[in-house]
C-alpha cells in the first residue's frame, strides 16, 4: 500500500511509563529498548513547517485527525523552548485534559517521546510555541508497540487528502540519491573498513549513543541546514537475525530531513550525504543508506531496497575508532592571502575588519564583514536600511525558499523595496523577540518573494524596518 504523507514542523520517540486518569499510557516492558524509535513501525507521519504552517491557530493548539483510529504518537522535536502539551479525542467523543509532555531522551536542543494510549484514540490536539520550534515530527500508529524494525513498512494506509494542499514547493527532484561523479570519485579514495555488531545480547548493547556518534550528529545539525534531527541509540537485533543491530553498539545514528511532498528532499538530504561520502575516512564512516540508496566506501553506491526507503533520514554508522572521539573538527581548506590593491603599499594597508563567520539571517550589522557566513555558494552580506544610518541586517539572495538554522529564527524570502530582488529576512520570533532584538525593524507582514522558483505565494511576520 502506498502511503501518504503531511508535512510541516518535526520530532522523536521514547516512552511515558504513567498512568493519568482514563489516559493510560502503556509501561514498556523493557527499559533497554524503550528509549528510542527504532521499535515502531513506521505509520502516518505529520510534519509541521515551512510551506505548511501560517502560525499558531487561533485556537492555540494544532489539531491532527488521521483517517482513522490510532494507538501510538511517536514525538520528535528540536527547539529553545520544549514546553509541550497534548490533549486526545477519545472514542466517546470527549476530549481530554491537556497534559504535558514528559520526554525521554532530552539533550542540547533535541527532545523525543513515545505515547501509547490503552483504546484507539481518534485525534491529537498540541500546544506549542511555533515560533521556538525549528523541527516537529508526529508519527502515528493504529498498534501497540511490538518486536518490530523501524525500517518496515506497517500495513497501515492512511489516506490524507491534505498532502497537496499544504505543500508550496516541487520535489527537487525525482528518482533515488545518486552520487555525483566527483563525490564518487572521492568516495573511492575513502579507506575505511567495516567493523560489525556482535550477536545479539543486551549485555552487548551499549547503553547509549557513543560519543562519537553524538559528536558526528552534532556536527551534521551544527552544519547542515537540512539535518534537523538526530537519534540513534536502540538495544534491538536485525530484524530475522540474531545479530545485533547497529544501533545497539551505539555507532549508528538516524539523521532526520524534512520531507517534499511526501517524498526525499534531495537538495537538503543529498548534501549531507555526500559530505559524509567525501569526508568518510576523516569522519570514520562506514555506511550510509539514503533515498532508497546504500554506500560502503569498499562497494561504492548501489541500490537499496528494505522495506523502508530511508527518504525522511539518512542512517549514518561509524567504526569503532570514530565512535571514542568527542568531537569533529575537519581541517578547513587554505584560504590564499588577499592581493594588495594597485597603488597601495601593502606595509601600510590598513587592516582589515575580522569577518564573522557565526552570524546568519537577522543579525544586525554595518558590514558585509560582520555577515561571513555561507550557505551553499552564496555568502552573507550586509542589507542596508535606506535611513542614512549605514544599519542594516544579515541576509542573502533568494528566490522562493531560504536556508534555516538550528538555534536561529526560521527565514524568509522577501522583496522589500520592489526591485524584483528576493532577500532572506528573519521572522517574528521568540529567538529574536519579536524583532525587538534587531534594531530598526519591526514585525512587518510580507509576502514570499518567489521569483522564478515556483514556489507558492504565501505571507509570514517578518522583520522589516
Amino acid at each position: 500500500m502506498q502511503k501518504h504523507y503531511w508535512i510541516g514542523l518535526l520530532l522523536v520517540v521514547g516512552m511515558v511509563g504513567c498512568t493519568r486518569g482514563d489516559l493510560a499510557v502503556v509501561e514498556p516492558q523493557n527499559a533497554l529498548e524503550s528509549p528510542n524509535d527504532a521499535l515502531i513501525e513506521h505509520g502516518e507521519v505529520s510534519y509541521l513547517g515551512e510551506g505548511f504552517d501560517e502560525g499558531t491557530p487561533q485556537a492555540g493548539y494544532h489539531e491532527l485527525r488521521p483517517n482513522r483510529p490510532f494507538r501510538g504518537v511517536s514525538f520528535m522535536l528540536t527547539s529553545n523552548i520544549p514546553v509541550a502539551d497534548y490533549s486526545v479525542l477519545r472514542p466517546d467523543g470527549s476530549w481530554s485534559e491537556f497534559r504535558p509532555m514528559n520526554y525521554d531522551w532530552e539533550y542540547r536542543k533535541f527532545q523525543n517521546n513515545y505515547i501509547e494510549f490503552d483504546q484507539p484514540v481518534e485525534a491529537f490536539r498540541l500546544r506549542i510555541d511555533d515560533t521556538s520550534a525549528e523541527f516537529l515530527r508526529l508519527e502515528f500508529h493504529d498498534f501497540p508497540v511490538g518486536e518490530a524494525d523501524p525500517h518496515d513498512d506497517s500495513e497501515v494506509d492512511f489516506l490524507t487528502e491534505l498532502a497537496e494542499t499544504f505543500l508550496g514547493s516541487a520535489l527537487a527532484r525525482s528518482g533515488r540519491w545518486a552520487l555525483p561523479a566527483d563525490v564518487a570519485a572521492a568516495g573511492s579514495r575513502q579507506n575505511v573498513g567495516y567493523d560489525s555488531a556482535p550477536s545479539f545480547s543486551t549485555r552487548n548493547c551499549s547503553g547509549r549513543l557513543t560519543d562519537g556518534a553524538r559528536a558526528l550528529g552534532d556536527y551534521l545539525t551544527d552544519n547542515f541546514h537540512g539535518a534537523r534531527f538526530f537519534q540513534g541509540y536502540n538495544c534491538r537485533r536485525i530484524r530475522g537475525s540474531s545479530k545485533m543491530s547497529m544501533h545497539g553498539t551505539g555507532r549508528a545514528i538516524d539523521v532526520f530531513v524534512p520531507l517534499d511532498r511526501g517524498q526525499a528532499d534531495n537538495d537538503l538530504g543529498d548534501e549531507v550525504a555526500n559530505f559524509l561520502v567525501e569526508n568518510a575516512e576523516e569522519l570514520g564512516v562506514q555506511l550510509i543508506i539514503w533515498d532508497r540508496t546504500i554506500w560502503t566506501p569498499s562497494r561504492g553506491q548501489r541500490a537499496y531496497s528494505g522495506a523502508h526507503p530511508h527518504h525522511d533520514h539518512l542512517h549514518v554508522e561509524i567504526t569503532r575508532v570514530a565512535s571514542q572521539r568527542t568531537r569533529i573538527s575537519l581541517q578547513p581548506e587554505p584560504q590564499p592571502e588577499p592581493e594588495p590593491q594597485p597603488g597601495t603599499n601593502p606595509g601600510t594597508t590598513p587592516t582589515p575588519e575580522p569577518i564573522v563567520t557565526n552570524s546568519w539571517v537577522g543579525w544586525d550589522c554595518t558590514s558585509d564583514a560582520q555577515c561571513g557566513f555561507t550557505s551553499g555558494s552564496q555568502r552573507g552580506f550586509c542589507w542596508k536600511y535606506n535611513d542614512g544610518s549605514q544599519r542594516g541586517f544579515c541576509s542573502l539572495s533568494c528566490e522562493g525558499l531560504c536556508p534555516d538554522k538550528r538555534g536561529e529564527a526560521f527565514t524568509f524570502c522577501v522583496d522589500p523595496t520592489g526591485a524584483n530582488r528576493g532577500i532572506c529576512a528573519s521572522r517574528s520570533a521568540t529567538q529574536n523577540n519579536f524583532c525587538s532584538d534587531i534594531a530598526g525593524t519591526d514585525s512587518t507582514a510580507a509576502l514570499r518573494y518567489v521569483g522564478s522558483s515556483g514556489i507558492t505565494v504565501r505571507q509570514r511576520d517578518v522583520c522589516l524596518p
